[in-house]
């Protein structure tokens, strides 16, 4: 696998983070305007909400090498190379 379509995998697991982060936002937003309307405290803990996980960060992209540029397009210095961990965004 070339690093282009190492690049184009890494961009689109970010795309689906970013997409279920949006969709995690909005049940969390709706489950709060629910349980705030219809829970009384008096019948117990308000129910657990299951939102959806974030898809798993692939193991063949973990320590690629992205080169990074200024604003210019030239290199920046000090950042020639950032090492991608995973798992966080």
């Amino acid at each position: 696998m070339d690093d282009a379509e190492k690049r184009r995998r890494l961009r689109a697991h970010y795309a689906e983070c970013d997409r279920i982060q949006a969709e995690r936002e909005r049940l969390e937003a709706e489950f709060h305007r629910r349980v705030m309307r219809n829970w009384l405290p008096w019948l117990g803990p308000h129910p657990h909400l299951e939102l959806p996980d974030y898809p798993v960060f692939p193991d063949d992209l973990r320590g690629m090498a992205l080169d990074m540029h200024a604003v210019g397009g030239s290199v920046a210095r000090g950042f020639l190379v950032a090492t991608v961990s995973g798992g966080f965004h």
